[in-house]
């Protein structure tokens, strides 16, 4: 683990509850979307779509946070080791990985 790491969200206990009864009752929720290509939940109350919608939220920022996390560690890599990524030149990864951690926030 690098010497600069971003924690992952930590949802609230009041959301596990609503979300473990979908996740326990999932088939009586899931309908496949007409274009096939994702599943839409129905019959959920309101303190199921809101723990619902927060995860699906939280989830997409944990994703940013795990690509800011790999980028901070490959650049924490290269600056132990230039020659770390078997790269013929270093400062083009450098400037990619400096590129990639501020486009996350894009």
């Amino acid at each position: 683990m690098g010497a600069y790491r971003i924690e992952r969200i930590r949802f609230p206990d009041e959301f596990r509850y609503p979300l473990h009864v979908v996740s326990k009752n999932f088939a009586d929720h899931a309908e496949m979307q007409p274009d096939g290509f994702g599943i839409a939940l129905s019959g959920l109350s309101p303190e199921q779509l809101l723990a619902h919608s927060v995860f699906v939220l939280g989830s997409e920022v944990d994703e940013v946070i795990e690509n800011l996390n790999t980028a901070m560690g490959d650049l924490e890599r290269l600056r132990a080791n230039a020659r770390a990524f078997e790269d013929r030149d270093p400062f083009r990864r450098f400037q990619f990985l400096f590129r990639m951690f501020f486009y996350e926030y894009a």
